[in-house]
């Protein structure tokens, strides 16, 4: 009797052991999985950020039409009020179109022809009313959600609220289009000043994109910086990355089921 109670008990503990060393096992492996996990979205993002200043100092001139639209923006204000509108939104159109939605296209799609072809594509038949569309789903990965258009505000003066900053460039673009096609005419220094500062918003929301590479505009709006790689000698080919790190991760699991 003494002896099957003792074979019970050694049973039982070496289930115990087993089974510890079972969930240990099954632990270290999930802690395994998310950390290649979160090494390789770090490693994309940087191949993203790479391309992504590939792009601004082989298109440094990304930012010169919205500047130079922007300053005579501020210079005509005092003279006519409807050409000061109508030259601040296009350079709000230029900035998003040309410094923002156009580098983000290139650097999260890593085939350069296809990249290409989709920016082509999207200035062929360009809507900027979707352009928010594109601007959060390419940008938040890669800056994070505090660029988010949907959290974006924007002073205004004499207002206790502070409008969404996208809401308001719809609301001036609104405007504009009556000035250029109904020969509307702007009265209000307010409304000339304000769609200035919209587009002073997005130039400084593409700024520090631009910035976020270690690039910066040059006196002449020119796109200026180191030209050497931000990332060394990482891999320039997210699709070859990817191809590798998954044959990594089916061998791995073929090692694994040949031990057990």
């Amino acid at each position: 009797m003494h002896n099957i109670i003792q074979e019970l008990m050694d049973q039982a503990i070496d289930n115990a052991i087993d089974n510890a060393a079972d969930a240990i096992k099954s632990e270290f492996n999930d802690f395994i999985d998310e950390a290649e996990g979160a090494i390789e979205l770090e490693v994309l993002k940087k191949i993203r950020m790479s391309r992504l200043k590939n792009f601004y100092l082989n298109n440094n001139i990304a930012f010169k039409n919205c500047m130079r639209s922007i300053e005579f923006a501020r210079k005509i204000k005092e003279e006519n009020l409807s050409a000061s509108i109508i030259f601040s939104s296009m350079a709000t159109e230029s900035v998003i179109i040309q410094a923002i939605i156009k580098p983000l296209i290139y650097c999260s799609v890593t085939n350069d022809e296809l990249s290409a072809l989709i920016a082509g594509e999207f200035k062929k038949n360009m809507d900027i009313n979707k352009a928010k569309k594109y601007i959060n789903t390419l940008m938040i990965p890669i800056m994070g959600e505090e660029f988010s258009l949907s959290k974006k505000t924007i002073d205004r003066n004499g207002k206790n609220t502070k409008p969404n900053l996208w809401n308001s460039r719809v609301d001036m673009a609104s405007l504009r289009n009556e000035i250029v096609h109904d020969a509307v005419s702007c009265e209000s220094l307010e409304d000339a000043e304000f769609s200035i500062e919209i587009a002073s918003e997005f130039i400084e929301m593409a700024v520090s994109i631009l910035n976020s590479v270690d690039l910066h505009l040059d006196e002449k709006s020119l796109i200026s910086g180191n030209q050497t790689s931000l990332f060394g000698n990482l891999e320039s080919n997210e699709n070859e990355y990817v191809t590798k790190a998954s044959k990594n991760l089916i061998k791995n699991q073929q090692v694994t089921s040949a031990d057990k």
